[in-house]
């Protein structure tokens, strides 16, 4: 079931036309995830589709594609939301990788922490689309007895 849902996702956000990755545009993007600060969400390599999303509807628990330090450019964070607020700029997300100790932070804003991503920031919903690869599917035969000749 999982193969064939990646395999449906991963075709239709190929068939779909790609732009450049805004947050306020209609796009899908096929990205390879780097890190560990996901595990064991998501690995190095995984295939993360980023769904355009309504920032106002995003809730915790949920993964979340954005741009660190509201500075958009060849690097997006995929990190998990763990807490909602409201302060006199209006809504905001707090994120932080599941393998991370404290909610994400940001150099620009030293002195806010955690980091508070604005729906500006937000680029959409991440979703995991990855699909082991028969090898590490495949059962292990490392320790098991050998046959007897």
């Amino acid at each position: 079931m999982r193969i064939m849902l990646a395999a449906v996702l991963l075709a239709l956000a190929l068939a779909l036309p790609v732009s450049e990755a805004r947050a306020d545009g209609p796009w899908f993007l096929l990205k390879g995830f780097v890190g560990d600060s996901m595990a064991p969400a998501y690995h190095t390599g995984d295939v993360v589709l980023v769904v355009p999303t309504d920032p106002s509807t995003l809730q915790v628990g949920q993964d979340i594609a954005y741009w660190p330090c509201g500075v958009v450019g060849p690097t997006a964070l995929v990190h998990r939301v763990v807490a909602v607020g409201e302060d006199a700029q209006g809504r905001y997300l707090v994120a932080q990788g599941v393998a991370n100790d404290a909610p994400d932070w940001c150099w620009l804003t030293a002195f806010q922490f955690p980091y508070r991503v604005r729906a500006k920031d937000v680029i959409g919903l991440a979703v995991n689309v990855s699909v082991p690869s028969p090898a590490s599917a495949a059962p292990s035969t490392r320790g098991a007895p050998q046959p007897q000749t």
